[in-house]
């Protein structure tokens, strides 16, 4: 699974599925489509068998701060 790494269950906001970690994410390194796909390699799936899904929809959070446009910040709901 590549999508819904971050979400609405989670007390800050964060990108859905994020391609890569970013240099500022606060959270878990391994929480990017790049590290989920790299663990599933490394436990001998082969790479001809993995699908990676993209997301076409976002989550919403509520009572976000206005700082660096709403991305890492504690969220109401």
């Amino acid at each position: 699974m590549t999508y819904d790494l971050h979400g609405t269950w989670e007390k800050s906001t964060n990108f859905n599925a994020p391609l890569y970690k970013a240099s500022k994410d606060p959270g878990d390194a391994s929480s990017n489509v790049d590290s989920a796909v790299q663990n599933y390699l490394k436990a001998g799936i082969p790479a001809e068998k993995l699908v990676m899904g993209i997301p076409f929809y976002g989550h919403g959070w509520k009572g976000v701060a206005d700082t660096n446009g709403g991305l890492y910040q504690s969220a109401s709901e």
